[in-house]
């Protein structure tokens, strides 16, 4: 009985392991670029144009067009206004 808990638990494991591994190679789930972020690039606000550095903006996807944001008040604004 413990055995088969045991390999139960072994088989969930790698089965959950394989499914987020795959899901980071398609790129699904999440709003930042698939690229990792160099800390001393900074990219402008598609709301206001202040310049953040690439590892604090958010990314989001409006439309079909990827935008990029200092804060979640520029979202919420650029939301509003389009």
């Amino acid at each position: 009985m413990i055995v088969r808990l045991v390999l139960l638990f072994i088989f969930v494991f790698l089965g959950y392991t394989v499914f987020t591994a795959l899901l980071r190679m398609l790129g699904g789930g999440s709003s930042s670029s698939s690229r990792s972020a160099d800390p001393d690039r900074m990219v402008p606000c598609s709301q206001c144009g202040t310049y953040v550095p690439e590892t604090e903006v958010i990314r989001k996807k409006i439309r079909g067009e990827h935008y990029q944001f200092c804060s979640k008040e520029c979202l919420q604004d650029f939301k509003h206004k389009s």
